[in-house]
């Protein structure tokens, strides 16, 4: 009986318990009710958080909401839980004012990261910005979220992650960056993440993953890789690879183009137990080669999976090819062996060349000392040819543009996990125009030689003309004008004609004056003939009696006079060029006698004007320092003036007192 009662008071008291918790949850949960900000609605209240959604549309809005949030739950024991709704564009450039938070999440609000969004943010938990339409990462983003242990970026639009954004989230536990476009992964990516347990990269296009990659997630339990284009899954026979790989308890490959080879047969062989944990079986198959098409991996034999080195290599062009300057061009790289070899092209000057990733496991890693690049242009200053390099999705080495510094030996290297090989394709870049150098300097000596010789005869011709019209100075006036009414030939027999070819004596600086005397004047008499008037009359009819001594001393004296007429034409042309040049000189030195008058006028107006400026300045002192009295005060003036025609010299002295 008494354990009987014993027992019912038991029930009693729990019921009581059960009952005064529900009231206490159904009384706290009104009160949290009847606290929530004006946008916000809390969904749900636990012992361990407090759920809280808030759906803000702008700025001001979002100000409000927030300073509220702060107030109400600043001295909440529980974590806060709080999700965000809405456009984030109009309304999130911060969200230091929040208080410490549990979680936040701010999916499918089109959020917009900037470095300094989670500036002061404090959350201990879990962060979430997935569906936002994400491209990239600003550096340092996540900076001061140390304590972070689960991020989730699914449904983005990124293709590609620098590690150092995630450089201090130490305390970082699951990363999920599912659904995005990542093609490659760094290998140093995890190197700060030692304490990840979940890595989801499915539906993304990562073509190539070690285990290298995670070699610092000692703690790792799963790793998807769901619907990538990962061809294999590289795990060396390092040991700490080996016992990272080990302790993993869900590894996803499923969906990928898995080539069935020497690569993922040593992944096999090194971790058998990895067969039971492969999740999807049924869709983890091999694409190649053809004799394994379509079967599973884990019903596969590790020993049945071997590879081939590179071999039956050749490149289109063969050999040697010529290529037109500025033209385009394509090089074709055929070689076989599995797993497929990855083809890297070398340029004449060292540069590489690929479309595939190269984890440092794969073969002849030395070659990988320089950086491989997909796509290169050229540029240069003051050129206006663009040069680009590139490789397509085959392999192939396409050059726009190509210039001649590009001849030289292309590399083709072939190379897979079995081994390597290469070849050399040499390129000739050539152009257009003929090489003329020669050519175009024997024209040019032929042209110069051409002009020479041209240029002489001219000269010889010029030079011709020159001196005929020398000899032909006084015979030419006589042929084109007529002589004038006292020309010699008209004399009568008994005229005189006086020549003036003397020099008239002038001034005293020695010009020739109008009025000049003849000195030397010269009286011709010329006697009148009948044969002589024939002769002038030039009739064309001679007898020998014309070369009588009487008829050629007529003809002489017809000559002189000619001769006369001429020069004194010449000496009256001279006499008219020396009165010019007298009256030319005559302004030329009236001019410089008034220059140096009025040179000396200035000068002396500039001695008075000092004199005067002196006298103030004595004045000045004198009553600054003294009673202003100066008393009588001579100076005397010397004044030098030069004649400028005359060229004497006077000094002029002035004395001038002062009272």
């Amino acid at each position: 009986m008494e354990f009987l009662f014993l027992w019912q008071i038991l029930q009693l008291f729990f019921t009581l318990t059960v009952h005064f918790n529900i009231v206490y949850s159904m009384v706290d949960l009104n009160k949290h009710k009847s606290l929530c900000p004006h946008s916000c609605a809390c969904v749900e209240t636990n012992e361990l958080s407090t759920k809280l959604t808030c759906e803000v549309s702008t700025s001001s809005e979002w100000e409000n909401t927030c300073k509220e949030i702060h107030t109400i739950f600043s001295d909440e024991e529980r974590g806060l839980e709080l999700k965000l709704s809405g456009n984030a564009v109009n309304f999130i450039h911060h969200l230091s004012c929040l208080p410490e938070l549990k979680s936040l999440d701010i999916s499918n609000t089109s959020l917009k990261l900037r470095p300094e969004v989670f500036k002061g943010l404090r959350v201990t938990s879990s962060l979430k910005i997935s569906s936002n339409g994400i491209k990239s990462l600003p550096e340092k983003v996540f900076h001061g979220l140390d304590h972070l242990s689960e991020l989730d970026m699914s449904h983005n639009e990124m293709n590609h992650l620098e590690p150092d954004t995630f450089s201090s989230m130490h305390a970082l536990t699951s990363f999920d960056v599912s659904f995005n476009s990542l093609t490659d992964i760094s290998l140093q990516f995890f190197s700060s993440m030692t304490s990840l347990q979940r890595i989801n990269f499915e539906y993304n296009a990562i073509d190539v993953f070690s285990a290298q990659h995670i070699a610092n997630c000692t703690g790792l339990e799963s790793l998807n890789l769901h619907h990538n284009r990962l061809k294999s899954l590289i795990v060396s026979e390092n040991d700490t690879e080996v016992l990272i790989m080990r302790g993993i308890k869900s590894l996803d490959i499923s969906e990928n183009p898995l080539e069935c080879s020497c690569v993922i047969g040593q992944m096999l062989r090194l971790l058998p137990e990895l067969r039971p944990v492969l999740m999807s079986p049924q869709n983890t198959l091999c694409s190649s080669p053809d004799s394994l098409v379509g079967k599973r991996l884990v019903e596969i034999e590790s020993a049945s999976l071997l590879c081939s080195s590179p071999h039956s290599l050749m490149t289109t062009p063969k050999n040697t090819t010529s290529v037109l300057t500025t033209s385009s061009v394509t090089f074709q790289c055929a070689v076989k062996g599995f797993p497929q070899p990855s083809i890297i092209w070398k340029t004449p000057w060292g540069e590489l060349f690929s479309k595939d990733k190269f984890p440092d496991e794969q073969p002849d890693s030395s070659l990988f000392g320089k950086s491989i690049s997909m796509r290169k242009k050229y540029e240069e200053p003051n050129v206006d040819i663009v040069s680009s390099i590139h490789i397509d999705s085959t392999g192939n080495l396409i050059i726009k543009k190509i210039r001649g510094s590009m001849s030289g030996n292309f590399t083709c290297l072939a190379l897979n996990v079995a081994g390597n090989v290469s070849l050399d394709l040499e390129v000739l870049v050539f152009t257009n125009f003929i090489p003329i150098a020669i050519q175009s300097q024997f024209i040019g000596a032929y042209c110069a030689t051409g002009f020479l010789v041209i240029g002489i005869l001219v000269g010889l011709i010029k030079m011709a003309i020159n001196q005929i019209r020398h000899k032909l100075y006084f015979i030419v006036p006589l042929l084109s004008k007529s002589p004038s009414t006292h020309h010699p030939g008209d004399m009568s027999c008994g005229d005189s004609v006086l020549v003036d070819v003397t020099n008239s004596s002038g001034s005293q600086d020695g010009s020739f004056g109008q009025e000049a005397t003849v000195t030397s004047p010269l009286l011709i008499h010329r006697e009148n003939s009948n044969e002589s008037n024939k002769h002038d009359a030039g009739d064309g009819s001679y007898s020998p009696k014309d070369w009588r001594p009487k008829a050629i001393f007529e003809s002489l004296e017809d000559a002189r006079g000619k001769l006369r007429y001429g020069v004194g034409r010449k000496m009256e042309r001279v006499r008219k060029n020396v009165q010019s040049i007298k009256e030319s000189g005559s302004v030329y030195v009236h001019s410089i006698v008034e220059t140096g008058s009025s040179a000396a006028s200035r000068m002396k107006a500039g001695v008075v004007m000092g004199v005067e400026t002196v006298k103030c300045h004595v004045q000045s002192i004198k009553e600054l320092c003294g009673t202003g009295y100066m008393g009588t005060q001579t100076i005397s003036m010397v004044s030098v003036e030069t004649d400028v025609d005359s060229n004497e010299r006077r000094e002029v002295i002035k004395q001038v007192t002062f009272v």
